[in-house]
């Protein structure tokens, strides 16, 4: 019992570790006398300023026709939320200094990176719910759970895979954040596909992520498209949830073999 409390212990030492070198890389814990806690809340909470800034000027009329601004602050949230977790897990990869670490491989890492990303999510929907409540919105609250899932879920595993395909290239891990602008673009929340042609609509549609935004949005207008099918994005998952970590797995045991022999090398010379 003892033994294995170590390991755990041990497993989150590591994971630890490994945030701390993440954190300091990436600028999230430095400031004045690291302060960590400002740092993390300013993380966990700045998205809702984007949020905050798109609603005030679609409400003004840039996106123009009626619509309603409660699911549409909903959505924004779940898409920065799938784009955040999306590139973090692209990007993601386990510093030199504790590859040879034996009680941490790369899925330990990546669902803790998962955890750290979609916790932040979570308090910024809990807010955003508080504040519309407040202001007498009755909430779905079982479409917008699932859609928070759904966001969540396709952004991880969509991540994985592309960190699979495109492994340490960053030229192209940077430039797939063009290709994320697209997925925004086409998830209907921005362009709802009811106001598209049909052969563009078809297009659109190819995003499991339109289906489930219109989903979300059909307890607030009432309106249950045809062509929006929900059980779509849910194969979607199954088929990337049982693909990306095979696919991740392969590679980065491959890399990390490599790495871990050149380690060695470097200690014998």
């Amino acid at each position: 019992m003892i033994s294995r409390n170590n390991k755990i212990l041990k497993i989150i030492e590591e994971l630890v570790i490994f945030f701390i070198i993440q954190g300091t890389q990436n600028n999230v814990f430095r400031s004045k006398g690291m302060n960590y806690n400002w740092g993390i809340i300013w993380q966990a909470l700045s998205p809702l300023i984007m949020v905050s800034g798109w609603v005030i000027l679609f409400s003004l009329g840039i996106r123009g026709g009626s619509f309603d601004l409660t699911y549409f602050v909903f959505l924004l949230t779940f898409v920065f939320g799938f784009s955040m977790i999306t590139s973090r897990t692209i990007q993601l990869s386990i510093p030199d200094i504790l590859i040879n670490k034996k009680n941490l491989n790369i899925f330990k890492v990546a669902f803790a990176l998962l955890i750290s990303d979609f916790i932040p999510l979570v308090i910024r929907f809990l807010v955003v719910l508080t504040a519309l409540i407040y202001f007498d919105y009755n909430p779905a609250y079982y479409h917008l759970i699932n859609g928070l899932l759904l966001f969540s879920s396709l952004g991880f595993f969509y991540g994985l895979l592309i960190n699979a395909i495109l492994g340490n290239n960053g030229f192209l891990k940077n430039f797939h954040g063009y290709f994320q602008t697209v997925l925004f673009l086409t998830s209907s929340i921005i362009i709802p596909v009811s106001r598209l042609p049909e052969s563009i609509r078809n297009i659109f549609l190819l995003n499991p992520l339109a289906h489930v935004s219109e989903w979300i949005k059909a307890p607030t207008t009432g309106i249950n498209f045809e062509y929006i099918d929900i059980t779509y994005p849910i194969k979607f998952l199954i088929f990337m949830a049982i693909l990306s970590p095979i696919s991740f797995w392969y590679v980065n045991k491959h890399g990390n073999t490599n790495a871990k022999s050149n380690i060695d090398n470097t200690e014998i010379i």
